[in-house]
């Protein structure tokens, strides 16, 4: 998604910026908001394995990305 444009950005003038991406981008955000280990983590259900895989992912992307730079 961080290589995605942005196509519809000037189409709307009357929504900011932050509105049109929010907006552009909702089925995303949706998807990652509502994920069940989201939802698990946010109340403390996640498994001892299940953080330490999170962490690790995290971590992982974090390099990544940062190697990109």
């Amino acid at each position: 998604m961080h290589n995605i444009t942005i196509p519809d950005c000037g189409k709307n003038s009357s929504l900011t910026f932050t509105e049109k991406l929010r907006e552009q981008f909702k089925g995303s955000h949706d998807l990652i908001i509502h994920h069940e280990w989201i939802n698990d983590f946010l109340t403390a259900k996640l498994t001892k394995e299940q953080f330490n895989r999170l962490i690790s992912q995290q971590a992982f992307c974090h390099d990544w990305l940062t190697s990109k730079i």
